[in-house]
């Protein structure tokens, strides 16, 4: 958890309800359980469905700490939009929010030519094809 956070926690605490828990259908528990609740080394869980909205929440709010805004207001508001089943985030967010790797992109775009490789028979003279299909 980011030092900034951790000055925090108890104020975002209190805004968990476990009794959102209870908008969850049977499957939609095993889903988050087998995919993406934290676990320790031993395989028991860390966290329950509300800590999950909330670790995500915190790390998409976090970014507002660049630009001027409240991380707290904005956690809350994700957390509310999350735990309500009202927006949910792609799968990268919610597994890596708040942890080491980060990484809450579900793809990434690399621009290239349209033809197949610079080093295609082909596409070998076109100086139109720097990176191709198969280069990317």
């Amino acid at each position: 958890m980011s030092a900034w956070y951790a000055q925090h926690i108890d104020e975002l605490a209190k805004y968990l309800d476990p009794s959102r828990d209870l908008l969850l259908t049977y499957n939609g528990v095993r889903t988050l359980m087998s995919r993406y609740l934290l676990k320790r080394l031993d395989g028991t869980f860390f966290e329950t469905p509300q800590y999950l909205w909330m670790r995500t929440a915190m790390g998409v709010a976090y970014a507002e700490l660049k630009y001027g805004g409240d991380p707290i207001t904005w956690a809350r508001r994700f957390y509310d939009m999350m735990s309500q089943l009202k927006f949910m985030p792609n799968s990268p967010t919610l597994y890596n929010a708040m942890t080491r790797l980060g990484q809450l992109s579900a793809c990434f775009v690399v621009p290239i030519d349209d033809c197949l490789s610079r080093e295609s028979d082909t596409n070998r003279e076109d100086p139109e094809c720097n990176f191709g299909i198969m280069d990317a």
